[in-house]
């Protein structure tokens, strides 16, 4: 061997010399990992606790309209076989108006069959184990953006502390399931662009399925994202003169994983509205060809662009980061640290950009309902994060970096006392003595007429009757024939009452002439003082 091949193999086997203070930095940075893990484990326990406030009181205590619309779905699939054309016996006859894909109901109604747990609290369980299971995708997400491993627990610790999360994640509501999925799928497709082989775009295109007919509303950021940067992967490589056979294979990988999870979520809705079709309300109202759906869902041009639109959707940012005061202090920070440091500002200011997408798109719905940002707001947390991180990454803002995250964390916690607490205190166990009166008149294998100022099926949910609940519209101005046409459904069905939740908007004189027609004489019960959350 010559004694130069010698040399280069000996310098070649030599171990590398650290530089000077590099053991002290890998000591720091596994110091600060098992801090930060520990935080984490933490966080998680504090999660589960206070979650854990109010968890035998009844579903009465916000959006109960959706909390008991979704926990009538399951309860009417204990110990029934799977079937995608659903009973949600709210709206009369036929029972099924399938909404959303029941993975969610599925699991409940199995766990409660199997083990005989009470379904309130069931609903919860699965919920908030669903929300602590999005943590796993969230991490290999934050992973995969290169931040290291002793700093990437930083992000899933504000998201589990998140007041906003905590409290929406312990209701009987689809929601957690659908971010699961859909946060599943975003770490998938980032995993594709990754990792030629077939199994990681099979399983995007598995988990972005799931999402979609789970809950479309929800999809449709995450599949905007996707599509976002995919397109962008397949423009770097063609700037950067991939082969053109490999580019086109990435082209055909890229476009089923964003193509066939649209396909199944449109596929799911026009599944969905033939079997509403059935059910002359359903028919009128619920299914997307619906004529107000289109302006219910998205909003108006003018809605978009209106600054009280979006004065109310931005103006509930701090229930997702905690006290007000911490919160827009915090937020504050992290768009001058992202303008100012430049340190993970495109991390930052893509969450950012990623948070705002989902109400640009579904304006009217996140301007009503709250919760909906169950599906966006982890995007403006992870955006808190990786602002965080990137102070911790530079020696020379570390200080400002701890300080920050110290900030952030007591706002989380603060914030769950000051914002949600006491909403999960209430019980309203009012309407389980409704419930119970409802049953204790009416015959197990009857139904409900219900009339009401909505068509919340909170009553007949703890009555455990199927119903038809009146009005639909909250002006009570459904159209002559969708009402006979409704009510002739129940033609041959056993009515055990017409029950009136005060205040009451559908004419009780309709109803009861309604029924008559068909044959059907039925008691009328009235439930006063009933608060709805």
């Amino acid at each position: 061997m010559s004694t130069r091949r010698k040399a280069a193999l000996d310098r070649d086997a030599a171990p590398v010399a650290a530089p000077s203070g590099a053991a002290g930095s890998v000591d720091g940075d596994w110091i600060v990992g098992r801090l930060l893990l520990l935080v984490f484990v933490c966080s998680v326990l504090y999660a589960i606790w206070t979650a854990s406030i109010g968890w035998g009181n009844t579903l009465n205590d916000r959006h109960s309209f959706r909390q008991s619309q979704t926990a009538t779905t399951a309860y009417w699939m204990i110990g029934k076989p799977f079937r995608l054309a659903y009973e949600t016996p709210v709206l009369g006859k036929p029972w099924a108006i399938p909404m959303e894909f029941p993975l969610y109901q599925w699991i409940v109604a199995r766990i409660v069959g199997l083990c005989g747990t009470p379904l309130d609290q069931t609903g919860r369980f699965v919920s908030l184990a669903f929300f602590l299971l999005t943590t796993i995708p969230l991490y290999r997400i934050v992973r995969s953006l290169g931040v290291a491993s002793h700093l990437a627990w930083l992000p899933l610790i504000l998201f589990v502390t998140s007041p906003f999360y905590i409290f929406w994640s312990r209701t009987f509501m689809i929601e957690s399931t659908a971010l699961f999925f859909a946060v599943s799928y975003l770490a998938a497709a980032i995993e594709v662009t990754r990792n030629r082989s077939w199994p990681a775009p099979l399983l995007a295109i598995v988990l972005g399925a799931l999402a979609g007919m789970i809950k479309v509303t929800t999809f449709a950021g995450y599949l905007a994202v996707v599509g976002l940067m995919l397109g962008w992967h397949v423009w770097r490589a063609w700037r950067a003169g991939t082969d053109p056979a490999a580019l086109a294979r990435s082209i055909v990988r890229y476009a089923l994983v964003v193509a066939l999870p649209f396909v199944a979520a449109v596929g799911w809705v026009w599944f969905a509205d033939g079997v509403k079709a059935a059910n002359p309300l359903a028919a009128s109202y619920l299914t997307s060809q619906a004529p107000h759906n289109s302006t219910w869902n998205y909003g108006t041009l003018e809605q978009k662009c209106s600054g009280l639109t979006w004065g109310v959707i931005l103006g509930r940012f701090p229930e997702l980061v905690g006290l007000p005061p911490l919160a827009w202090l915090l937020l504050g920070a992290v768009l001058a640290v992202s303008l100012i440091h430049q340190r993970r500002w495109k991390e930052t200011l893509g969450c950012l950009g990623a948070f705002l997408l989902a109400p640009a798109i579904f304006t009217n719905v996140h301007f009503v309902h709250d919760y909906y940002a169950n599906a966006n707001g982890i995007f403006l947390i992870a955006g808190i994060g990786f602002a965080l991180v990137g102070l911790l990454e530079d020696r020379a803002t570390r200080a400002a970096g701890v300080t920050l995250t110290v900030v952030a964390i007591l706002a989380t916690v603060t914030g769950h006392a000051a914002l949600y607490r006491q909403r999960q205190m209430i019980n309203s166990a009012e309407v389980l003595d409704a419930a119970e009166h409802i049953r204790s008149a009416t015959p197990d294998d009857s139904s409900i007429v219900c009339l009401s100022n909505d068509w919340s099926p909170l009553v007949s949910y703890y009555a455990q009757r199927r119903a038809l609940n009146l009005p639909l519209q909250v002006d009570g101005s459904t159209p002559q024939d969708v009402i006979t046409a409704t009510f002739r459904q129940l033609k041959g069905e056993k009515v055990g009452a017409i029950v009136l939740v005060e205040p009451v908007l559908f004419p009780l004189e309709t109803a009861k002439q309604q029924l008559r027609e068909l044959g059907i004489q039925a008691p009328v019960l009235t439930i006063k003082g009933l608060q709805k959350f």
